[in-house]
């Protein structure tokens, strides 16, 4: 992911060329299609997956709050997330309270939890069996 640095000056410029009578004329309708047409830049914050991947991203987020958002947006227990994604629940809870860090394997599963955690279930679920 590319890092851009600005100033406040910058910022500033960028804040006064915004046209904001034009966004505030635009309804729900116009929104959606300019995110249908690029997800990109204007990501549905509104789906909870979109947020657990935005955090999943987060340079600045410690890893449990990471793996705590990421849980809770599938609406999983600590217990229903382990067995899921066949983690010990003792890691998942040492995890969440800050006790341990995930290493790196373990943040390249949670990111493809993210990213996709219906597949990367059933994928480790016929793992395990």
């Amino acid at each position: 992911m590319d890092e851009v640095i600005a100033t406040r000056e910058m910022a500033e410029v960028a804040a006064a060329t915004i046209d904001w009578a034009r966004i505030d004329a635009m309804s729900d309708e116009d929104i959606a299609c300019q995110i249908a047409d690029n997800p990109d830049a204007a990501p549905d914050l509104s789906n909870p997956r979109v947020r657990a991947l935005l955090h999943m991203r987060s340079a600045t987020l410690p890893a449990r709050h990471k793996l705590r958002l990421l849980r809770r947006s599938l609406r999983l227990s600590q217990r229903a997330f382990a067995e899921a994604y066949a983690i010990p629940l003792r890691t998942l809870q040492n995890w969440e309270a800050g006790r341990r860090e995930p290493d790196e394997a373990a943040r390249a599963l949670l990111t493809l939890i993210a990213h996709d955690p219906e597949e990367s279930r059933r994928v480790l679920q016929a793992a395990v069996a």
